[in-house]
């Protein structure tokens, strides 16, 4: 995280865990967007992948991982996205 201060203020910045951590699970080619959720979406989830070629492309991912060390910056510096972070990480688990 970069801490600075200017004018009297103090400001967390994320930009630099989150490409350390894209980076940590191979997408830093990713590109960041700001996007709105709408809280009244609801998610499911899949029981079972719908072909063996889906199954065998999540296999390994790790999904709780990559969620968790957003939760950590959510945490920190950015409570705005708290509650996108917590409807998706109930998605984890298979």
């Amino acid at each position: 995280m970069v801490l600075t201060t200017l004018n009297k203020t103090i400001s967390l910045g994320q930009e630099k865990i989150m490409e350390d951590i894209f980076k940590c699970f191979g997408v830093e080619e990713c590109k960041l967007v700001s996007i709105a959720f709408d809280v009244t979406s609801k998610l499911c989830k899949i029981d079972k992948p719908m072909t063996i070629d889906e199954a065998n492309k999540i296999e390994g991912v790790p999904y709780e991982e990559e969620i968790g060390c957003v939760m950590f910056v959510m945490i920190a510096t950015r409570l705005d996205i708290i509650v996108v972070i917590g409807v998706v990480s109930k998605f984890t688990k298979s």
